[in-house]
């Protein structure tokens, strides 16, 4: 009875050790989108820079940004719900993403709908 006592006390105390599933990751700035919707080699819409414009997140619209040549989704990002940091949606912030403190690693997970011509 001892021993199976002992087992018993023994087991909870390791269990009480476990790592937890519960972990306190930070919540990254932007949703994440680990499964892209366009695979390699699909074919994307091409846009012109005047095409990227009217996807300025107004009225209704998707909200796009294109960077280094990819136009990026970001209609779900509520920092660029009325523009992100003096940056508007529908346009070209290849330079500003750069001086940007999170840098590239944002774009990770959004959606790509295309490529700016």
């Amino acid at each position: 009875m001892k021993i199976t006592m002992i087992a018993f006390i023994l087991s909870l105390v390791l269990l009480g050790c476990a790592p937890s599933s519960n972990n306190n990751t930070p919540t990254p700035p932007y949703p994440t989108n680990p499964s892209n919707p366009n695979t390699p080699g699909e074919e994307l819409e091409v846009f012109t820079l005047t095409e990227l414009a009217t996807f300025d997140g107004k009225d209704g619209r998707k909200a796009y940004v294109a960077v280094d040549g990819t136009v990026y989704d970001v209609s779900e990002v509520p920092q660029w719900n009325g523009g992100h940091q003096g940056l508007s949606p529908g346009q070209d912030h290849t330079a500003a993403i750069e001086q940007s403190p999170h840098g590239k690693n944002v774009l990770r997970n959004l959606p790509i709908v295309g490529k700016l011509e």
